[in-house]
């Protein structure tokens, strides 16, 4: 935790919810994996290129940035509610799983969710 955990500080809740997006993007992964090294399961440490690209500053006049906003405010609340089902399922059923294999359910869960894909398309606005 000590090397991959970050902590930035916002100014508004709308802020943080326009970062999350970027930083949890499809695109954005595909800008940084260039500049990332590689190891035996791909690219890695994307925490240490993500903010050598050219991330615009959250602007709350600007319109592609309050609709990234408000879509990643819809796909938090999805995704916290898919989080909460998945969990009780597994307590019920007495199974386990990790953290790796939910993050891939909810990665695919993001590719068929409309306001996902929202901000996978204003990614290619906002990121140059």
């Amino acid at each position: 935790m000590d090397e991959k955990l970050y902590e930035i500080p916002c100014k508004t809740q709308e802020e943080a919810h326009y970062l999350l997006a970027i930083l949890n993007s499809t695109a954005i992964k595909e800008a940084v994996a260039p500049l990332m090294s590689k190891g035996q399961f791909g690219a890695r440490d994307m925490h240490k290129h993500v903010w050598r690209l050219p991330i615009p500053a959250y602007d709350s006049d600007n319109p592609q940035h309050q609709a990234m906003t408000a879509a990643a405010q819809q796909v938090r609340m999805k995704v916290l509610r898919l989080w909460r089902e998945t969990e009780a399922d597994r307590q019920a059923n007495g199974k386990s799983i990790s953290n790796r294999i939910a993050r891939k359910t909810i990665r695919t869960w993001l590719e068929t969710d409309e306001d996902a894909r929202e901000i996978e398309t204003l990614m290619k606005t906002i990121l140059p």
